[in-house]
């Protein structure tokens, strides 16, 4: 049985990494951001949570692109990412679909459909909206995974406060979530990036995440079990 510490140690570990792949998914990277990247991407790498060999393939491909780009003009490198970005997540390459769950899950890959309504309607029960700067739809793959980092951040708040029955309640709305929207499309999403014409960074990103949401499915129902004997 892990301690409160543990746990509370993981949860932060799942909050860290939810944020950082939605970050990368939000918007392309600028130049002043590459620095700032090639120095997460390690510190990301030391998380407890992805010590496992099942991330190897997806760090290795990240960091073997990064440690080339280094070497390289920021300005050639930014470019390269953008132009990858458009590629994948602008629809320049037709495939990847739009990174948003009603574009990959409706039947006419439109936006806007019933699979953001339904991800609008828990967002607003959980006290929660998108931020009108970002102008994509609710059910992005950004918002999705920044959602379930902001239900980390309240389960972590609920367990400080030994508040076991929020706990356990934020975790519920994480596992559905998880189970309801981020697994019926974002695995095939990844996929389609892993076999885009993308360079590696982006491939490796979705090899990262498509391992990530494939553990943490587990890791929730473990954390659940492991809260519930601290009552």
């Amino acid at each position: 049985m892990n301690t409160k510490e543990q746990i509370l140690a993981l949860i932060e570990d799942r909050r860290t990494l939810y944020m950082f792949l939605s970050r990368v998914y939000e918007k392309e990277f600028k130049r002043d951001r590459l620095k700032e990247l090639f120095e997460r991407i390690f510190q990301i790498r030391d998380l407890n949570i992805l010590r496992s060999s099942e991330f190897n393939d997806g760090f290795e491909t990240v960091s073997s692109y990064l440690k080339e780009a280094e070497k390289r003009d920021l300005a050639q490198v930014e470019m390269e990412l953008a132009a990858d970005y458009a590629g994948l997540f602008l629809g320049l390459w037709g495939k990847p679909l739009h990174p948003s769950e009603s574009v990959c899950r409706s039947k006419g890959h439109l936006l806007i459909q019933e699979s953001r309504d339904r991800v609008l309607k828990i967002y607003r029960m959980m006290g929660v909206d998108k931020v009108s700067e970002f102008t994509e739809p609710e059910d992005h793959i950004a918002i999705e995974l920044q959602f379930m980092a902001y239900l980390c951040r309240k389960i972590f708040e609920a367990l400080e406060q030994d508040n076991i029955n929020a706990v356990v309640e934020y975790l519920n709305v994480q596992k559905d979530f998880l189970k309801n929207h981020l697994a019926t499309w974002i695995p095939q999403f990844c996929q389609d990036i892993i076999q885009s014409p993308a360079r590696g960074f982006y491939k490796g990103i979705a090899k990262i995440t498509d391992k990530f949401l494939e553990t943490d499915k587990e890791v929730i129902k473990d954390i659940i079990n492991n809260v519930k004997s601290l009552i």
